[in-house]
């Protein structure tokens, strides 16, 4: 709850060369410009003097139960909670009958992190002094409020450092007492035993009321915490009695050239190096990866054209929604283009669990009270995000009552498909259940009341990766931009210190070298970049990093078409159509069942592209399936405008199987096996709740620490142009130019500049040399 800057305006950044004692002449009231300085901010204040109050009536309540519960002699001061210990059992009866000290030993935590406040509030009104004064005086004529809640005033020397501890270690308090003592924890884990039993709005005003003692110490933590790690990071050797005072370096970039190791040639590592190669007089750029060619997951597969009419397949990341401007900018520069495509996708299986985007289904009308309500819970995530955002999509559902089957026959594999999380959707953080519906950067569609999701949006399907990412790589390597590319070489971290990064890098030719750097981008996944980083990893790395869970999941690229339509609804079956019931429903249906034609954007009649299908046995369980005939550009050139689609066994389709560890529900063995054309593994994040809450949070923390940044989709979610963002914004962080071309490309990578960077993409900053 405090917020701190080493500098507030009035003093002049002192230079590291001459970190001289402070003048015992200080211009500015005692505060010396060469001597360490708190800030404090009047928000800051303001919500202390509104909490401490708030925290003192609560452990008041708790200490002096029966007689302030109702019916006792003191309940009139604490009427309130009579409507709240309903609300929460663990503050009503239930709990004080059933001797549960839990509540107790809550307002003992309450009493201490409140004692660290008042402290830090104390150290601001007896030791503060104005920052553009001259006079000695700490407070002047001002009334004491009107003393806190001045915004020009500082706290210096050891007295003030003391107090930031106080208020940061009472922040780590508050924030972990919320979080088990009230019960975000407690109650998931004891299946709800305390809250849910309520309605729908007394369950909202306890999160509400609960989630502002997470969300605003929380962000006290961040900048109490960056604070204090820069102070540590500065500081010099400790001399005998009292610390010197801090001294912040000037960080002035010098002429001299960067050498920059990228390790990792994917999406994010090629966008890192053909940012900081449109600058080769600041950088010299090393390109380093494992595999023998650049693109990391995109990848391209060679067919037979006289048997499936193309001859290649994106086999990994096939495309993409019209958000993607940075992909689409670096395929514009070498010479490749994305092609739009109308998107149809079939869900699940059967006329009990089937719907679709194209035309009305049955199950959209079983589940319209579910979806309209649905509707309503997204507009409470979205502006409770804080709260709500962070929680599994399992819980919400299970918070706002929605049925088992809504959730598994059109909820979780809606998600599945579009996010790419696969099996572990019933994890992955509301947040993104949010975004997919109500982010203009996320969504493909605008929810719909009547059938959840309609219309085709209009999605682009990328050229054949494997030529773009060899012509970018030759672009990269030219004489005008001089970057080194090294494939097929292994790396590891044998020193990372003030002095540089120095690697060891192992090739498939059996030749070893080690090699000095100044900085390093890691733009490999988050477990990879452990191993690379070996015992020089951070603690804070090991838990930033650790937090990312990866699956193992196989895509089979085959052509058996008997295999695709057991599993999944390829055509429009009369069972599968729901009754005409208005014009535009009758518009739907007539466009579905019409004679399937190419155009050069998609199709008519029914020709889905995307698909799922749930486990009889574990429904929510899913397989996802392409028939990538319908949904790449390549197979309707070839098939050409206004013509009719190749019979179903000359398509080409790809099942993909998630989870490793659940292979004994997949259907694998069914496929013809002289039909499959390639079997690819992939190495996949969760988005799971535990990754917004964990690794998100966690990356402004070790990114541009230890000369080290982190670049990949895994940083925030699995799309190809997150990946070419975060390597775009590893280069901006080491001195690289952001060139702007698009509205919208600017404001995310501003986003994701701040979210995983901790740094706002000002306007004076936009253009640097």
């Amino acid at each position: 709850m405090v917020s701190t800057r080493h500098h507030p305006r009035e003093y002049q950044s002192p230079s590291v060369t001459k970190a001289s004692t402070p003048s015992s002449s200080s211009e500015n009231n005692g505060a010396s410009s060469k001597k360490w300085v708190h800030t404090p901010t009047t928000i800051v204040t303001l919500w202390l003097l509104f909490s401490i109050p708030l925290v003192l009536w609560d452990a008041a309540y708790v200490l002096l139960r029966p007689h302030s519960m109702s019916g006792g002699k003191w309940h009139a001061l604490w009427s309130g909670y009579a409507w709240y210990g309903n609300v929460d059992y663990i503050y009503g009866w239930p709990a004080y009958n059933a001797n549960n000290g839990f509540t107790a030993a809550q307002t003992i935590m309450n009493l201490v992190e409140t004692g660290g406040y008042l402290y830090y509030l104390y150290v601001v009104y007896a030791h503060g002094a104005p920052a553009r004064r001259s006079s000695k005086s700490s407070r002047g004529s001002e009334s004491t409020l009107s003393w806190l809640l001045a915004a020009d005033k500082v706290v210096a020397g050891r007295v003030g450092a003391t107090a930031l501890l106080a208020a940061f270690s009472s922040s780590v308090a508050t924030v972990s007492k919320t979080l088990l003592y009230c019960k975000w924890l407690q109650e998931y884990f004891s299946n709800f035993e305390n809250i849910g039993h309520n309605e729908f709005w007394p369950l909202v005003a306890w999160v509400i009321l609960n989630g502002l003692w997470i969300v605003v110490p929380a962000w006290n933590l961040h900048v109490l915490g960056e604070e204090i790690v820069s102070s540590l990071t500065n500081a010099g050797p400790r001399s005998r009695g009292r610390p010197k005072a801090h001294i912040k370096p000037n960080h002035t970039m010098t002429s001299k050239e960067k050498r920059i190791a990228i390790i990792g040639a994917g999406a994010a590592g090629m966008s890192c190096a053909s940012t900081l190669a449109k600058h080769p007089q600041k950088f010299n750029i090393t390109l380093i990866d494992s595999a023998a060619q650049t693109g990391g997951q995109a990848t391209s597969l060679d067919l037979d054209a006289s048997k499936h009419g193309a001859s290649w397949l994106n086999d990994g990341v096939q495309g993409g929604s019209s958000i993607f401007k940075h992909t689409f900018k670096f395929f514009h520069e070498q010479g490749h283009r994305a092609h739009e495509v109308k998107l149809q996708v079939s869900f699940g299986k059967g006329r009990d669990g089937f719907f679709t985007n194209v035309f009305p289904a049955p199950l959209v009308d079983r589940f319209r009270g579910e979806i309209a309500k649905f509707g309503r819970v997204l507009k409470i995530i979205k502006y409770g995000f804080p709260v709500f955002g962070i929680l599994p999509i399992r819980v919400i559902l299970r918070l706002f009552r929605f049925s088992t089957e809504f959730g598994n026959r059109m909820l979780l594999p809606l998600v599945a498909l579009f996010l790419g999380t696969g099996n572990q959707t019933p994890n992955v953080a509301a947040g993104l259940l949010e975004r997919l519906f109500g982010d203009p950067e996320m969504r493909l569609w605008l929810f719909d009341e009547e059938g959840l999701v309609s219309g085709l949006p209009v999605m682009y399907t990328f050229p054949r990766l494997g030529e773009f990412y060899a012509d970018w790589r030759r672009d990269l390597e030219g004489e005008e931009k001089g970057v080194r590319v090294l494939l097929g070489t292994e790396v590891g971290v044998l020193r990372r210190d003030g002095d540089g990064v120095v690697l060891a890098m192992h090739r498939q030719d059996g030749q070893q070298v080690e090699e000095k750097f100044d900085e390093m981008v890691l733009c490999t996944p988050a477990d990879e970049s452990l191993k690379i980083l070996g015992r020089h990893a951070t603690w804070k790395e090991k838990w930033v990093l650790g937090g990312v869970k990866f699956f193992d999941d196989v895509t089979i690229t085959h052509g058996d078409a008997e295999y695709f339509n057991s599993v999944f609804e390829t055509r429009a079956r009369d069972e599968l159509c729901a009754a005409p019931t208005t014009t535009e429903r009758e518009e739907q249906l007539a466009f579905a069942r019409a004679s399937s034609t190419c155009e050069e954007d998609g199709w008519t009649g029914f020709n889905p592209m995307y698909f799922t299908h749930s486990y009889a046995s574990e429904q929510d369980k899913i397989e996802m399936g392409f028939d990538c005939s319908n949904y790449q550009h390549q197979f309707r050139e070839s098939v050409g405008v206004g013509n009719r689609p190749y019979p179903p066994d000359r398509h080409v389709y790809q099942t993909i199987f998630l989870d490793k560890q659940r292979q004994d529900l997949w259907t694998w063995d069914a496929i013809d096996k002289n039909k499959i054309i390639g079997k690819k593994w992939w190495h996949q994040f969760g988005h799971r709740w535990q990754h917004y809450l964990r690794v998100l949070p966690g990356m402004i923390f070790i990114n541009g620490k230890n000369r080290t940044f982190f670049a990949g989709a895994w940083t925030l979610v699995n799309m190809h142009e997150i990946a070419c963002v975060s390597g775009i914004a590893a280069a901006y962080r080491l001195g690289a130019n952001y060139d702007e071309f698009d509205d919208f490309a600017t404001g995310l990578f501003s986003k994701y500049l701040l979210a995983c960077h901790g740094v706002r993409y000002k306007g004076e900053d936009k253009k640097r040399t």
